[in-house]
């Protein structure tokens, strides 16, 4: 084997590894992005969470403040036992 033989051998050897990794750096990065988007996905469903409980505990607090009083001549807001 002469050395254009062999140079011939290596360089397409380095092309196909810089191929090979070029398609692993891509792979990568797509699983990357729906990484990212489930995170998203995750992180606004716990917003939402959260939002409800904030009203669930502002509703909680004005319900346990007003229990007895009237609110309006016809209603009146009922004692919650806890």
């Amino acid at each position: 084997m002469d050395t254009t033989i062999l140079r011939t051998y290596s360089l397409i050897a380095d092309a196909a590894m810089i191929l090979i990794v070029a398609l692993l750096f891509i792979l990568i990065i797509q699983a990357s992005r729906r990484f990212n988007y489930h995170a998203n996905e995750i992180r606004e469903a716990g917003e939402r969470i959260v939002g409800a409980t904030v009203s669930i505990r502002m509703l909680q607090t004005i319900l346990r403040r007003s229990a007895g009083r009237s609110i309006s001549p016809h209603l009146t807001v009922a004692r919650s036992s806890q």
